[in-house]
């Protein structure tokens, strides 16, 4: 039920404009189950229509839209369906979770990522049919991380020149790949580029 002024009774929704201490509150819900903003049956309770339902503003970077008190539990966005929003665990409830350490899970079962870095290296021409190269990662993982690469050919030639690639030292700082050439027992003299990816 709504009313226009500051009632006490649970469960009330109601518009409530006060100016204690030069604090304006715009949409006030008081009492136990106090409500600021309700709707009702299908009716949206914020409906943004081309633009934000809810939108935080200010003059500091850390003005929030929605917020969800962590004391008790409160939710910034919840869904009743769990596929939304769960402020207070910092997840998203659904296929995609973003847990509050800030590990990435992609479906309900997935292996969760905290941390992804990649990139393509240029390990350039060599004299013989092997070589090693070492990456080194811009930010260092909390553990050993997992890594994968493929070597390519110099994008600006159509050679038939075949790498293999592997780990031969991986680290929280860095990863050392051996790359052999197997399409033949020489060097190469393109300039050879290798794609990179770790993570945790």
């Amino acid at each position: 039920m709504a009313s226009t002024g500051p009632g006490t009774t649970a469960s009330s929704a109601r518009v409530y404009g006060e100016n204690t201490s030069n604090v304006g509150v715009a949409i006030k819900g008081v009492g136990l189950d106090g409500v600021g903003v309700e709707g009702s049956g299908t009716t949206a309770g914020v409906n943004g229509i081309g633009s934000p339902g809810v939108k935080g503003t200010g003059s500091f970077a850390g003005a929030l839209g929605v917020y969800g008190l962590a004391t008790g539990g409160g939710s910034g966005v919840y869904g009743q369906n769990a596929d939304l929003v769960n402020g207070h665990g910092g997840t998203f409830d659904g296929n995609v979770s973003i847990q509050g350490g800030g590990a990435l899970n992609v479906g309900a079962n997935g292996t969760k990522i905290k941390r992804i870095l990649a990139g393509t290296a240029t390990v350039g021409s060599n004299g013989t049919a092997s070589t090693t190269y070492t990456v080194n990662f811009a930010f260092a993982f909390s553990g050993t991380p997992h890594a994968v690469a493929i070597a390519h050919n110099d994008p600006n030639l159509n050679v038939a020149d075949t790498f293999v690639v592997s780990i031969r030292q991986i680290g929280t700082n860095a990863v050392v790949f051996n790359i052999i050439r197997i399409d033949s027992n020489a060097g190469w003299g393109q300039s050879l580029q290798l794609d990179w990816m770790a993570w945790e």
